[in-house]
């Protein structure tokens, strides 16, 4: 049980906890600055009438895990807008 720990258990269990997201928080900025090599062209943000692509961003600012994400999603959303079929919900309830 977790409230029987001794301190030192829950220290090794604190570090390995750190370590598991500064490896999560890595894997996401890699997964992010490797899209927007492939997507450079992606809008990724439009402020004041002036739209930033991802490549713009990652070369002018710093990604962070936070924007990292952003940026997956906004090329995974750019990449299923440019797909000329869209997936239909089927309903079967009213066939028979």
């Amino acid at each position: 049980m977790d409230n029987k720990k001794s301190g030192k258990e829950l220290r090794k269990d604190y570090q390995e906890l750190l370590n598991k997201t500064k490896a999560l928080e890595n894997r996401i900025v890699k997964r992010a600055k490797n899209l927007t090599k492939q997507y450079p062209n992606v809008i990724y943000n439009k402020n004041n009438n002036r739209k930033l692509t991802v490549d713009y961003y990652n070369k002018t600012y710093i990604i962070t895990p936070d924007i990292g994400l952003t940026i997956i999603e906004s090329i995974e959303q750019w990449i299923a807008d440019q797909h000329p079929h869209q997936q239909l919900e089927i309903n079967f309830v009213n066939l028979k």
